[in-house]
């Protein structure tokens, strides 16, 4: 049978060529090919059949027309007592009638049938080993036996199974076969009771089940009952054996019980054959544990290096664009200071403003990697897409140049959008900028915003609501499968060195999850690109606008004092010079411990104004804890990084502000003037 699978033709099988076969099913076919008895696999959801020699003897069937085929067509009877197997049950039927399906005729036998599952090395049912024995003709003896009901010595000598007859209350032995003989180790038993032949059961429950079937007159039945027998001398040890046994009561004429029959089969040799099939079965599992675990190993190692080689990335792209950054800062100071020193002062305003640019590209660049790593604060507010499309008219024109034709369609406003205005005025520049790119010859940009309801049938577009969607269309050269599965990743460009960063995309990505919304893009090389930008539907009815305070606010009062809470030296430093430049007086603390001593104390106090990352006690920390004494304190948080918690909260309370850095001292006094409004 190896010979023949390894010679088969396996071409449109169920199953592959033995060579291909998975570890589990390579391992239990070793053992079906080196079993002595009939042992067979049957495998997958088809249930594709292999056996070994001793099967093919049994079945008396060429191999060829039977191998790979489902146990189904081939063997019926087996395939429907094999089912539990399917759900991870052990099949054991010691004595099962099935029609055996031999060459042009089925033949009813009687088998013994033991069938555990194969398991994958994810723990899944993949198909079942099964291992076969023909007691056929020790159950038609037996049969025959209970059938004539006739005690004569010749069919107790013949038959294979153990049989003693027992008579009277004490059970004494009154008929015996040589092979109950052999089982219990003794000769001269006939004409003693049970108690006597055997003390050895005492203890063990069968001789209480004895006195029960002859009082009751029902008969016992066991399979694979566990005794332990002194067999061959009173001082040999005690040996374990199995037995399929029944014990079945004799009556007269009348239904009167006279003793109890004793007949079953010693079947100690196939318990312990399948003691060792399930250690094997155990060393196989462990075996499949084993390279599962190294499997795991290997794939920590193998998303330890993806993670590694993003790291490089990301950090590689960050300081290219810093450094560059960093040189426009220094040299253009270091020009400045040098003019200073000479005392001259042409050109020092020049070289001041191309510091400040540098600096403002810095904050644009952290900007977009809050973004894109969802940390970036927003003001969300009600936005009307069509109106703010509309808004951008010249910028967009100025942006994308003469030689594309834009084109701002109306758009549905039926809806609004929440989400901040800024941000979205940054993700459509971003696009409009992407789309002039990929169209260098000329061609046509259209945006426009509409109403999208998405249902539960399309959640791969996003949570079901209702959303504003913003589209950015372009007839430009498109994108390759390739490149869209990457255009999110942060760094990712396929412009030239020099001319984009590979932040727009990701920033926008941002954006839209941290807004509750989601990005998606149709592109084909040669047809262009659709962005596809959706944005929660605001519940509120009408749009925020700016108020007339912030635009225009009033003076702050001259006597007012701020706390200023900052670890870092040169921002409290520069934060407090803009304070008195208001007129303001201050108080300083350089953490949130020292901070929150002053706001516990008596000291007059008419606005905070705090970093939100502090060590030890962070600002919002801080701010909470002194509520208890300063309820109505006005208090504006400053942030570089807004930490989740921050982020995922329903926002300030009214008399709370955020601003983040950097920001312009004209910002801050802004802020701070509303907030003391």
């Amino acid at each position: 049978m190896r010979a023949l699978l390894e010679a088969c033709d396996w071409t449109g099988a169920a199953l592959p060529a033995p060579p291909d076969w998975p570890l589990p099913l390579r391992t239990a076919a070793g053992i079906m090919l080196a079993a002595p008895q009939p042992a067979l696999i049957v495998w997958g959801g088809t249930q594709a059949l292999l056996g070994n020699d001793a099967c093919a003897a049994l079945l008396e069937r060429d191999p060829v027309t039977w191998l790979g085929r489902p146990l189904q067509d081939v063997w019926p009877d087996l395939s429907a007592l094999l089912a539990p197997v399917a759900s991870g049950q052990a099949v054991w039927e010691p004595e099962q009638r099935l029609l055996l399906p031999r060459a042009g005729r089925a033949v009813e036998a009687w088998l013994a049938v033991s069938a555990s599952p194969i398991r994958s090395e994810q723990g899944h049912v993949m198909g079942a080993l099964c291992l076969l024995e023909d007691v056929t003709a020790r159950v038609q003896a037996a049969r025959r036996q209970f059938e004539e009901l006739k005690f004569r010595r010749w069919l107790f000598e013949q038959t294979p199974s153990f049989i003693a007859a027992l008579s009277g209350p004490d059970h004494v032995y009154r008929l015996v076969n040589q092979a109950y003989l052999q089982l219990v180790g003794h000769q001269d038993i006939v004409g003693k009771p049970i108690r006597e032949v055997l003390p050895e059961l005492a203890g063990q429950g069968v001789l209480e089940v004895l006195d029960q079937v002859y009082r009751s007159g029902q008969p016992f039945g066991g399979r694979a009952l566990r005794f332990m027998l002194q067999r061959n001398s009173s001082d040999a040890a005690l040996e374990e054996r199995f037995l399929d046994i029944v014990f079945q009561p004799i009556k007269d004429d009348e239904g009167k019980v006279l003793g109890v029959l004793i007949e079953g089969f010693d079947v100690t040799d196939r318990m312990e054959a399948e003691a060792a099939l399930r250690r094997q079965a155990e060393a196989l599992q462990n075996q499949i544990d084993l390279q599962s675990e190294d499997l795991r190993q290997a794939t920590e190692v193998l998303h330890q290096a993806q993670k590694m080689e993003a790291l490089g990335q990301l950090t590689g792209g960050i300081a290219h664009d810093f450094n560059n950054i960093l040189l426009g800062i220094n040299g253009a100071l270091g020009l400045a200071k040098r003019r200073l020193l000479q005392g001259r002062s042409d050109e020092t305003e020049r070289f001041i403003n191309l510091a400040m640019q540098s600096a403002n590209r810095a904050a644009g660049l952290v900007h977009r990697l809050l973004a894109f790593a969802r940390r970036q604060p927003l003001a969300p507010k009600p936005v009307r897409g069509g109106a703010l499309i509309a808004s951008m008219a010249d910028l967009l024109r100025h942006t994308v140049g003469e030689h594309i034709e834009v084109s701002l369609l109306p758009g549905e406003d039926d809806w609004l959008a929440l989400c901040d205005p800024n941000q979205l005025e940054s993700a459509i520049l971003n696009l409009a900028i992407n789309a002039r790119d990929a169209m260098p010859a000329g061609g046509k940009l259209t945006i426009t915003s509409k109403k999208v309801r998405i249902g539960a049938a399309d959640e791969q577009v996003g949570r079901p609501g209702d959303y504003v969607c913003v589209l950015v269309s372009d007839t430009g050269t498109g994108m390759t499968p390739q490149t869209l599965r990457h255009v999110f990743e942060p760094f990712f460009t396929t412009k030239a060195a020099g001319q984009g960063t590979g932040l727009g995309l990701p920033m926008i990505y941002g954006f839209a999850r941290q807004s509750g919304g989601s990005i998606h893009i149709d592109s084909a090389p040669g047809m262009g690109t659709t962005v596809r930008l959706y944005l929660p539907r605001s519940l509120t009815d009408a749009e925020t606008e700016e108020s007339a305070a912030e635009l225009a606010p009033p003076a702050a009062a001259s006597d007012a004092v701020v706390l200023v809470v900052e670890d870092d030296v040169t921002v409290r430093q520069l934060v407090v010079a803009a304070l008195h430049e208001l007129g303001l007086r201050t108080l300083e603390a350089v953490d949130g411990v020292a901070g929150l001593e002053l706001l516990e104390s008596d000291v007059r106090l008419d606005l905070l104004i705090t970093d939100i990352g502090l060590p030890g006690l962070n600002g919002k920390q801080m701010v909470e804890a002194a509520r208890a004494f300063r309820p109505q304190l006005p208090v504006l948080y400053m942030t570089a990084y807004a930490p989740p918690e921050w982020l995922d909260a329903a926002g300030p309370a009214a008399r709370e502000a955020l601003i983040t850095k950097p920001f312009s001292m004209e910002a801050l006094a802004a802020r701070i003037r509303q907030l003391m409004a």
